[in-house]
């Protein structure tokens, strides 16, 4: 996380370029599966390359841009301890101050970044964004079912649609839990900050 955070596009390249490897060769493997011809199997292949190169360009360059937005130009340390990010983070979770004082600094910024992230502040846009991507996916998927039967494209359709509708159902409660929580701790060390600094 502290790297992440410290040097985002990086990061992000990194994370999600190995991701969409594994995905395009899970792609791959089933175009050798399903395909009847090679020349099939390579048009499946560069298709699917063509797609993860510009997916990976995509989300990195979006994890990176949502990465220094919700950090507001303040980062974790650089040489912050990880176990005490770990820390801070279930403090965060929990919505309740620890012993540590650098701990509970460090769970303040991470406070802070939580009530920042996009699905945690307009999480009915984005339910309704996840919604919509699960009709559009699943249309591709009918569609792809109908005209050409069982292909990659319409399992790796399907797969998508499955997890937006997962996403889409699930985020709702789940934001709210973490917006509570963050508001209670951000509120918590605000308040223990301001005991000290009245004695």
């Amino acid at each position: 996380m502290v790297r992440a955070q410290n040097n985002p596009r990086a990061f992000t390249y990194l994370t999600f370029g190995f991701l969409v490897l594994l995905v395009w060769l899970l792609f791959l493997g089933l175009a050798v599966a399903i395909t009847e011809s090679h020349v099939d199997t390579l048009v499946y292949a560069g298709t699917g390359l063509l797609a993860a190169v510009g997916l990976t360009v995509l989300t990195s360059e979006l994890g990176a841009w949502e990465t220094r937005r919700v950090n507001g130009g303040r980062p974790l340390p650089a040489d912050a301890d990880p176990v005490r990010v770990a820390t801070a983070e279930r403090l965060v979770e929990e919505g309740g101050l620890g012993r540590d004082p650098e701990t509970n600094r460090l769970a303040r910024i991470l406070a802070e970044q939580a009530l920042r992230q996009v699905d945690v502040r307009y999480p009915r846009a984005w339910t309704a964004f996840l919604a919509v991507t699960a009709l559009f996916v699943g249309t591709m998927a009918a569609r792809n079912l109908v005209t050409e039967g069982l292909t990659p494209g319409s399992t790796l359709h399907s797969v998508i649609l499955v997890l937006c509708l997962c996403s889409a159902w699930w985020h709702p409660a789940e934001a709210a839990r973490k917006q509570h929580r963050a508001e209670a701790f951000h509120e918590a060390y605000d308040r223990y900050t301001d005991e000290g600094r009245a004695r």
